[in-house]
């Protein structure tokens, strides 16, 4: 069974019983705002993971370049679905620009993401059903200003050297995930958490 609603058809975001989760894109290059640097990588990272989630069996919307209107209605949206019982988890990539907790949209304005994340808390959300589903976000943009200067390469595999040089950031490459937002706990039951 297919669910749908006409609010939601313009983001042409459809579950069926098969779907195992719903998994929001975004990614900004910023080429036409012009006061920031334009990033090539973006829609290239997030059409990688499109791919990826499509063969996970999740239902995918993707979207390119967005204001800060256009994100807040996506994710507005998404928390408001009601979901099929199949459909366990929801995740939402963004990949652009950002700084001390805010994503910089295409139009030059900011949002924070504590108020995206709000959204998804079954306490603030009009769908309770969302406490049962696992929800994943992935901010790829930055988090401050400082630049690690310090870049770190192996050596050949026969040496245990470290040498220093221009290839990995020290402070790179992180995925950092926690059970529970910031000051609670994280619960488990007989089945998992």
């Amino acid at each position: 069974q297919l669910l749908t609603k006409s609010i939601y058809d313009k983001m042409d975001i459809r579950v069926d019983g098969n779907r195992v989760g719903v998994a929001l894109l975004v990614s900004n290059d910023y080429a036409s705002l012009g006061s920031v640097t334009t990033l090539s990588f973006t829609h290239k990272d997030a059409n990688s993971l499109e791919q990826m989630f499509k063969r996970f069996s999740y239902a995918v919307y993707r979207k390119r370049n967005v204001s800060i209107s256009e994100f807040r209605t996506c994710y507005k949206q998404l928390a408001e679905f009601k979901y099929p019982s199949s459909c366990k988890r929801l995740l939402i990539y963004f990949s652009g620009h950002g700084n001390d907790g805010t994503l910089l949209m295409q139009d030059g304005k900011r949002v924070k993401v504590e108020d995206v994340v709000a959204w998804f808390k079954p306490n603030n959300a009009k769908n309770a059903d969302l406490a049962d589903m696992a929800k994943m976000f992935f901010f790829d943009a930055c988090r401050g200003c400082q630049e690690d200067r310090r870049y770190i390469d192996k050596g050949p595999e026969q040496t245990n050297e470290i040498k220093f040089l221009d290839r990995v950031p020290i402070e790179g490459n992180f995925l950092v995930a926690y059970a529970s937002t910031r000051y609670y706990k994280a619960f488990g039951g007989p089945d998992g958490s």
